[in-house]
């Protein structure tokens, strides 16, 4: 019997395989470069002539400049690689924008200025949850001299000189008229909020949607462009409808032989992050629990109960944690840090969850969870929509354990094709003169080494039980063949830290 059926053994073609197998080991190298695909729409002005090609940014302007300041492209870029500060610091970032769908239309809504002022003061605009934009306010002011027509028009140009504005404007006759600077059903999520802070001076702004925002891109070429391109985090900007798009092209380690980037000849696998303001355990779990996402990997939904920001923000800002945690510490999780550029609501609410109990019943049926601390959303629990009926532990429900799993295959593949591919293969024993030799032993020998290294790296525990695992032979049918199989243990994390105390009275002290 083969050690190894990665690759069919009636393959005679040179290829190189690998196959993920579940383990329960229960008792009874360097590190995989991250990379970030966002997938998202340019903005209407941008579309004529749209390049489609994939297309790295360095910079949130740079993404702005080529495919429109506000639109989603640049929303999730300004995230990812925000002006001030390093944010996903050198790992790459490749834009694959989408052409707008055929008959898309635009968010048109209306803000009608009423009233007459009774003092000079000032007001401000919130565009999904934002007051600003990189520094860029929607600041005005109104004077007892201004009519609601001079107001509207005041409204109308501090929301255009805001460049990352999602939105232009126009005015006339005290009524302003946004519309979202990209067609799309994404921009059906544009709110707009008019703050007096207590000093409205006899003015009410009344806001109404007149056209809402519809159509959704096609992904295909996307996907298409990455099939064999290492891209282990996706932002997709659409939300559920690209869910069992994006599960087809990744395919699951759960299936063998696996399809898609994780067949064994391919085995690039990414994770994709949609985002949801949802703040109930229903809203979610009837997502993330539908029959056939239960045996998925590739979806993780990304939390911002009740923000009023764009749902594909929250996809970015949990995208960005895990872009940095796997880069740099990959034996690591994102659980307690935080999402650095999310509105999270003015009332402080949740929903369901604010409640530990609620929290764990997500996690149970695939969601992720957050909290809410210092008014930013804490990352609880970061999983993947896995979790089949009947598996006590799922193997694939952390994406720390996917991370950690794409590290091992990573380092593995480097060795392999270092040392072992296109090598000629001798007997253990033979006495050999020559350079480009490889023997089944030597190459045991490279994978306890590596073993070793695995477990100071802290990516698995127990190195000795690896190394015991470890077969390598030639093949049985096929001379031109070396097969290698092994076992590892995942290293755990402290997710839970459980303390009992006990107390008693003091008795007979004097």
């Amino acid at each position: 019997m083969a050690i190894s059926t990665a690759v069919n053994i009636n393959r005679v073609s040179r290829t190189l395989g690998y196959e993920l197998q579940k383990g329960n080991f229960q008792p009874t190298s360097p590190n995989l470069p991250a990379s970030i695909a966002i997938f998202a729409e340019a903005n209407a002005a941008n579309q004529s002539g749209l390049d489609t090609v994939g297309y790295q940014i360095n910079s949130s302007r740079e993404a702005g400049t080529r495919y429109g300041f506000g639109s989603p492209i640049h929303n999730i870029s300004r995230i990812l690689l925000p002006i001030y500060g390093s944010g996903v610091g050198s790992t790459p970032v490749t834009v694959y924008p989408q052409e707008e769908a055929s008959g898309a239309t635009s968010q048109i809504n209306t803000i009608t200025v009423t009233g007459t002022p009774s003092e000079n003061t000032s007001h401000y605009l919130r565009i999904n949850g934002r007051s600003d934009v990189d520094g860029q306010g929607y600041n005005f002011t109104v004077t007892t001299d201004d009519t609601v027509t001079t107001i509207a028009a005041k409204i109308a140009s501090a929301i255009n000189a805001c460049i990352g504005s999602p939105v232009s404007a126009t005015s006339a006759l005290g009524v302003v008229t946004t519309t979202s600077k990209w067609k799309g059903a994404t921009a059906a999520e544009i709110n707009i909020e008019v703050f007096t802070d207590s000093a409205s001076a006899g003015m009410t702004y009344a806001i109404a949607s007149t056209t809402t925002g519809t159509g959704t891109p096609s992904i295909t070429d996307a996907l298409s462009q990455i099939r064999n391109i290492w891209t282990p985090f996706i932002i997709n900007s659409y939300g559920t409808g690209k869910l069992t798009e994006l599960e087809t092209a990744n395919g699951t380690p759960d299936v063998i032989p696996a399809q898609g980037k994780y067949s064994a000849e391919i085995w690039k696998p990414y994770v994709a992050f949609f985002g949801s303001k949802l703040a109930t355990i229903s809203g979610v779990t009837a997502i993330t629990d539908a029959s056939g996402r239960k045996t998925q990997v590739t979806n993780v939904l990304a939390p911002a109960p009740n923000s009023k920001g764009f749902a594909y923000e929250a996809a970015a800002n949990v995208c960005y944690l895990w872009a940095v945690t796997s880069n740099d510490t990959p034996h690591l999780d994102i659980s307690g840090k935080y999402y650095p550029d999310m509105p999270t609501p003015i009332d402080k609410n949740i929903g369901d969850f604010v409640e530990s109990i609620n929290r764990n019943s997500m996690v149970l049926k695939g969601s992720s969870t957050v909290d809410l601390s210092n008014d930013k959303y804490q990352v609880i629990d970061s999983v993947s929509t896995y979790h089949p009926d009947g598996e006590i532990n799922p193997q694939w429900r952390w994406v720390r354990s996917l991370v950690q799993d794409w590290n091992i295959h990573f380092g593995r593949k480097i060795l392999e094709e270092t040392f072992v591919q296109d090598k000629s293969i001798a007997e253990n024993d033979q006495i050999v003169s020559v350079d480009g030799v490889i023997k089944p032993k030597e190459f045991k020998q490279l994978l306890s080494s590596y073993a070793d290294d695995l477990a100071e790296r802290n990516l698995i525990v127990d190195a000795q039980f690896m190394k015991d695992s470890i077969n390598v032979s030639t093949g049985e049918l096929n001379p031109d063949r070396l097969e290698s199989y092994f076992e590892y243990k995942r290293s755990p994390f402290a997710r839970i830290v459980s303390t009992t105390g006990k107390a008693g009275f003091a008795f007979g002290l004097s």
